[in-house]
């Protein structure tokens, strides 16, 4: 069954679950869900019963793009709060944001890795839309991901495949489900319309 969650008057967008299913965080104002850049919407989180609804700390510009960390202590998104799209993490704790991105570089769509330990993004760094990857403690400096075997690339559990347009790349998440049954992949990024694997009143990976 589904139940919806919120009644906005400029309705929720892009859920992303706390990895307890207690909780989600979501972006509104989602007036056009076609565009990339969101300019003036906020990240809200809300229970799962669709109480307690609370805004995120957010700036002026616009936030957008959530993605809950595994260990649910932290939330990456976006922000054109620079006047350019960079990637921040969200402190829940001490309810602080801070940029993961280069001053210059055109970075949105962040996706947690499993295990938590990287963050993979969308980024025209080097001109041509790409898939990287960077440190969420910032100790070691972003990297391209790079496809291998035909176009794929793993690192514990997330996927990458470019098409043959440069400017197409596709992110993927393979979760697998217990007692060694099959994988079941969830579309993370694609271009040029991002889809979020998350869908309200449903869990991770259905």
């Amino acid at each position: 069954n589904k139940t919806q969650i919120t009644n906005l008057p400029d309705g929720a967008c892009q859920p992303s679950w706390s990895p307890d299913g207690s909780r989600m965080v979501f972006t509104s104002p989602c007036r056009n869900r076609d565009i990339d850049i969101m300019k003036g919407s906020a990240l809200f989180i809300i229970n799962a019963d669709g109480s307690g609804m609370m805004p995120l700390n957010s700036a002026p510009g616009g936030d957008f793009d959530p993605d809950w960390s595994p260990d649910g202590t932290s939330i990456a998104f976006t922000s054109v709060r620079d006047n350019i799209p960079h990637i921040y993490l969200y402190d829940l704790d001490t309810g602080r944001a801070s940029n993961l991105s280069a001053p210059t570089s055109n970075d949105r769509r962040p996706a947690w890795s499993p295990d938590g330990k990287l963050i993979a993004f969308e980024t025209t760094r080097l001109g041509s839309l790409q898939i990287w990857l960077m440190d969420p403690t910032g100790a070691e400096e972003p990297k391209e991901f790079t496809p291998k075997d035909s176009g794929w690339g793993r690192f514990g559990g997330l996927a990458a495949h470019r098409g043959d347009d440069p400017g197409q790349a596709a992110l993927l998440r393979r979760d697998l489900l217990p007692q060694g049954g099959p994988a079941r992949s969830r579309l993370v990024h694609t271009r040029p319309r991002f889809h979020h694997a998350g869908v309200a009143g449903r869990s991770r990976g259905d």
